[in-house]
């Protein structure tokens, strides 16, 4: 896994625990730029992430714009441009900044951008391609083994199930679905009580009594086909 890297909590509930205390509703995710676009471009990005950490969207907003002035073909600045939008609740312009990720480098951090886009969408209510970018994060690839083993971990997998595509499914009135979802989660739990209490938790929460789980076909394919999750 990426020094630094977790999957959000904004994107996905909040499974894995934050670094340290912020203002901010978004935890940190460090991304070593410093590299490709330079000090100055680093200095700025890491002042951006701080204004956004303490709730000043509109002083990250301009920081980040100023990144993508300097390099438009950069995918940094449009990642937290939008998620500056996203905590500011302006979901479309998020979502705009997120499919221009995608479009950049669907595999930068593994395939984040489209959990983030995934997020921007169920936010605004549309579901159906929420779901859409949930099936391509899941089918994409192929990736090193080892890298994959390292991202993929069962962490990430309870985060994903339990916390990305289980509500989704819930919201959109696929109760079985996602029971089956929270039901995949917990397989990679190990026997982890306190990870296994959560997620009975949000199935107790989420799905109505004496509810059977179903598997969605096209999860049945991505695991006969991808191999992945």
């Amino acid at each position: 896994m990426p020094a630094g890297f977790s999957i959000p909590a904004s994107v996905c509930g909040g499974v894995m625990k934050p670094q340290r205390k912020r203002t901010s509703k978004r935890p940190f995710l460090k991304l070593n730029i410093a590299a490709d676009s330079g000090q100055k471009i680093f200095n700025t990005w890491q002042i951006g992430v701080g204004f956004l950490q303490s709730g000043k969207h509109t002083q990250a907003l301009h920081l980040f714009e100023s990144i993508i002035k300097l390099c438009p073909g950069e995918v940094t600045g449009y990642m937290w441009r939008g998620h500056c939008y996203l905590d500011m609740k302006r979901y479309p312009a998020a979502a705009i900044d997120y499919r221009r990720s995608v479009k950049l480098a669907p595999k930068y951090v593994f395939g984040y951008p489209r959990l983030c886009l995934a997020k921007a969408y169920s936010k605004m209510g549309k579901y159906h391609l929420a779901l859409a970018e949930y099936k391509s994060f899941m089918s994409e690839g192929p990736w090193p083994r080892n890298t994959r083993e390292k991202f993929y971990g069962d962490t990430h997998k309870i985060s994903f199930y339990s916390e990305c595509l289980a509500p989704l499914l819930k919201r959109m009135g696929k109760a079985r679905e996602a029971l089956w979802a929270c039901e995949k989660a917990l397989k990679y739990t190990h026997g982890d009580k306190k990870i296994t209490r959560s997620i009975k938790r949000r199935i107790a929460k989420m799905i109505p009594k004496n509810t059977n789980s179903s598997p969605p076909r096209w999860a049945t394919f991505l695991t006969l086909t991808k191999g992945v999750l």
